[in-house]
């Protein structure tokens, strides 16, 4: 089967709902690979957002980054620095 476009990837990763993933590690592999797809995640940001307050330092850190990979003006107005 040929690959997946990433356009479709990315649709299945905002689908997937990350606030409403099992596992904390499943969450954390989500949002990294939302931050490696880059500014074409950006439908991603309001979530992201919400998950740099996560209460697992891990998940809080790879929001943080991802946000600024996907948005920097929406990272800096979330006190991401």
């Amino acid at each position: 089967a040929p690959a997946a476009d990433p356009a479709d990837r990315l649709r299945a990763l905002e689908e997937s709902n990350l606030g409403g993933l099992e596992g904390e590690n499943e969450r954390y592999m989500a949002v990294r690979a939302l931050g490696r797809i880059g500014p074409d995640a950006k439908a991603a940001v309001p979530e992201l957002v919400r998950l740099v307050s996560a209460r697992d330092p891990d998940l809080a850190a790879a929001a943080r980054a991802a946000l600024k990979a996907i948005d920097p003006a929406a990272a800096k107005m979330a006190g991401v620095k």
